[in-house]
């Protein structure tokens, strides 16, 4: 049987259900407190494909639907090889906003698979009326599409052996040769503490080398700090700054460490 290592990602609104999706996937668990997470989260899962034979091993992002975190998402999507967009059947206006997230994983991660999950289908019963406008707004998808749910773990499993099935096909595993350090920052310099956090957290990937080590350093150190990322204060930015110069400097030497600070430093001056 082959192998393949690959980077997927998990797109939508807050609050659809991605986190306990992967949750349910990745540690049978389902959570239905949702908690906000900082940028991205990143989980391991290997997947058989029987229809191509080969075992594929995703690197599954769950990217924050807070669009402050733009930074986040775009290097979350470039070498992405496949994705899910989630929607929610509860709230109709996730599903209308699909197609946005769609234009962006166009933008940054091109033709790849994209499978639509309309999530909290064990709701349907409550919400009839979103429910069907949901089932309405799908028609406009061509996507192979799945109605889920995470706390009951329904369709779940079949997600993801469809997403490997995808992702595995001979004419498109050519190509699938992930760099998770290839992307770059953009020229726009953050104005609130939440950008300045998302740019935080994308520089000091860069800088590590390593963009999934990286943002569970950050989310640790934020996590450490008691920080509420979006009320940041100076302080608190100059504190989390010192924590990241630190592990900079250990692995990178004072130069590098240093030109990370004084970047930094720069950025935070332009933030109010």
């Amino acid at each position: 049987m082959k192998s393949i290592s690959i980077k997927v990602c998990m797109c939508g609104d807050p609050n659809v259900g991605k986190t306990s999706l992967v949750r349910r996937y990745v540690h049978s668990k389902y959570d239905d407190n949702y908690v906000s997470t900082l940028g991205t989260l990143v989980s391991k899962k290997s997947v058989i494909s029987k229809k191509n034979d080969t075992t594929v091993n995703m690197m599954i992002w769950d990217i924050s639907g807070q669009a402050e975190f733009k930074r986040i998402h775009e290097s979350a999507f470039t070498d992405s090889k496949g994705a899910l967009a989630v929607c929610d059947i509860s709230r109709s206006e996730t599903a209308n906003n699909l197609k946005t997230w769609m234009s962006q994983l166009n933008n940054f991660a091109g033709d790849i698979p994209v499978i639509i999950l309309a999530n909290k289908e064990d709701l349907k019963e409550r919400y009839t009326d979103d429910y069907d406008m949901v089932k309405a707004s799908l028609t406009a998808f061509d996507n192979v599409q799945f109605f889920t749910s995470a706390k009951t773990g329904d369709n779940v499993e079949q997600v993801f052996e469809a997403l490997a099935d995808a992702v595995s096909d001979p004419e498109r595993t050519k190509n699938n040769v992930t760099n998770e350090s290839s992307y770059s920052l953009t020229s726009e310099d953050p104005k609130s503490p939440t950008e300045f956090l998302d740019y935080m957290a994308v520089l000091f990937s860069k800088v590590l080398a390593d963009q999934e080590m990286g943002m569970h350093i950050v989310r640790k150190q934020v996590k450490d700090e008691g920080f509420d990322f979006r009320y940041i204060t100076r302080d608190n930015a100059e504190a989390l700054i010192d924590r990241l110069v630190n592990i900079i400097r250990e692995h990178r030497g004072d130069r590098v460490a240093n030109h990370f600070r004084t970047e930094l430093m720069k950025a935070l001056d332009g933030v109010k």
